[in-house]
């Protein structure tokens, strides 16, 4: 089974709301099931594209998983937090199926 991964490119409309009540909140509820952070850091060096003010990226052991998080009560009701402080037009957040379906 392909593992999950969950990214987020997030530009803040107010950093320290975002980080009071989303990102200090998020971690209990990612490793509650089963996720755990691979990155999670302003950081980047962009060759194309946007600036974001934090990149995310949140591995599981299967695409279900962490879609199951996605729709868990912990998950969502912390989501209101992520969406009211960031440029949701200027943000991504997605979930990937792990693997290479063009390799052969």
């Amino acid at each position: 089974m392909a593992k999950g991964y969950i990214v987020g490119l997030l530009k803040f409309t107010n950093h320290d709301q975002f980080i009071e009540n989303y990102a200090k909140r998020i971690p209990s509820v990612i490793e509650a099931n089963g996720g755990r952070f691979l990155v999670r850091s302003p950081e980047s060096h962009f060759a194309e594209g946007r600036e974001y003010s934090l990149h995310v990226i949140v591995e599981f052991e299967s695409f279900v998983k962490a879609r199951e998080m996605l729709k868990s009560p912990e998950f969502i009701n912390l989501q209101l937090h992520r969406h009211n402080n960031t440029d949701r037009t200027a943000s991504s957040f997605m979930l990937l199926e792990g693997g290479d379906v063009l390799k052969k």
